[in-house]
């Protein structure tokens, strides 16, 4: 059984992760199912490409108490469905009663914010009880696994995000690509605060006044605030499309020249992953386990957060240097290779034996 938070694939890179993991173990022949919370207009009981079934849980928006209600629900799926182990999707504690009561194997996967965000008392002493509790605690990256040893003394194994390089690129080669400039700039997320757009719309008059036949492409939904913060003298130099399916991505890549990610926080971003599938130079901040995916200078350059001007200059030393493209783009072919979802899956059906064997 996978716990995660909530299960549309299109949220974010851990709802797909989870859709990726639960294919690819179903497809072993294994009975996969995900437990996550009810939302409207969706199924409560769902069987997803015929090989993994969704259930979706009713939670009521009610602090703590809702909180508790949730937790009770996933008991009630654990002891009705006797999974062998059970799978928690970031430090939520969504399998701690199965663990407490039932004692079933139980894996804890750190992803991101669920492991910075730990800011009051009580969310670090439920956090403590999780680590205690759980029989195996995975994390995405070195940053993650620092974040956590502050709180426990029981060590985490880094197990980094994957995906299917192979169907991503074969994705890729079927596309056109969607390019709106003579050079583009691509940044792919739902855009909020924390992923740091505004500060890469700064560097836009910077990149424009050295290469004016640039576009900016912005692909994920927005809150609509976000367009009065784009300056009129930019609006036909920065594409907003919204929100797409996940499936679109690899043609928007395909029309791009270079990649930018320019977060004030981040876990391990799958989407990192994907722009080195596709070839993409990559501009990035030095925060959370960035630096673990781009090395400066090697597969993409490092900035550091909030930072337009530093933004900005790196950006242009791609644009104008087609040989760096290039070489960079080899690298990140190459690198990316280890993080394939075969090589995650087999890591982590490996924990999953582990601990079912030792009954840990």
């Amino acid at each position: 059984m996978i716990n995660i938070f909530t299960f549309p694939i299109e949220h974010g890179g851990t709802e797909f992760i989870a859709h990726q993991l639960a294919t690819k173990l179903a497809e072993k022949g294994n009975f996969v199912c995900i437990a996550t919370r009810r939302e409207e207009n969706l199924p409560i009981i769902e069987l997803r490409h015929n090989n993994y079934y969704v259930y979706r849980l009713p939670r009521m928006k009610i602090p703590i108490l809702g909180s508790l209600l949730y937790l009770f629900s996933v008991f009630c799926l654990t002891m009705q469905l006797k999974p062998d182990v059970i799978l928690d999707l970031g430090l939520h504690g969504n399998g701690l009663f199965s663990r407490i009561f039932m004692r079933k194997p139980y894996i804890v996967w750190g992803r991101g914010s669920d492991v910075y965000n730990i800011k009051t008392h009580i969310q670090r002493i439920l956090v403590k009880l999780i680590l205690k509790e759980t029989s195996l605690i995975l994390v995405l990256s070195k940053n993650m696994e620092k974040h956590l040893m502050n709180i426990s003394n029981r060590k985490p194994i880094i197990l980094p995000n994957g995906i299917d390089i192979a169907e991503f690129q074969k994705n890729m080669r079927k596309m056109l690509g969607k390019r709106f400039g003579r050079k583009q700039i691509l940044f792919v997320g739902n855009i909020r605060p924390v992923k740091g757009v505004e500060y890469l719309i700064n560097a836009m008059p910077k990149i424009l006044e050295e290469e004016p036949d640039t576009c900016l492409v912005l692909v994920g939904s927005y809150p609509q605030t976000f367009i009065q913060k784009i300056p009129k003298n930019l609006k036909n130099k920065v594409m907003l499309t919204g929100f797409i399916n996940h499936q679109e991505v690899p043609a928007y890549m395909k029309g791009s020249d270079v990649f930018v990610l320019p977060s004030l926080s981040e876990g391990f971003p799958n989407v990192l992953l994907e722009a080195m599938a596709a070839g993409l130079p990559i501009v990035a901040t030095n925060v959370g386990g960035i630096p673990e995916i781009v090395t400066d200078g090697e597969n993409g350059f490092l900035t550091e957060s909030k930072n337009s001007k530093q933004l900005a200059e790196k950006i242009l030393l791609l644009l104008k240097d087609e040989s760096l493209r290039r070489r960079i783009s080899e690298n990140n072919l190459i690198k990316v290779r280890k993080y394939d979802i075969s090589r995650v899956l087999f890591k982590l059906e490996t924990y999953i034996k582990y601990v079912i064997r030792s009954k840990l």
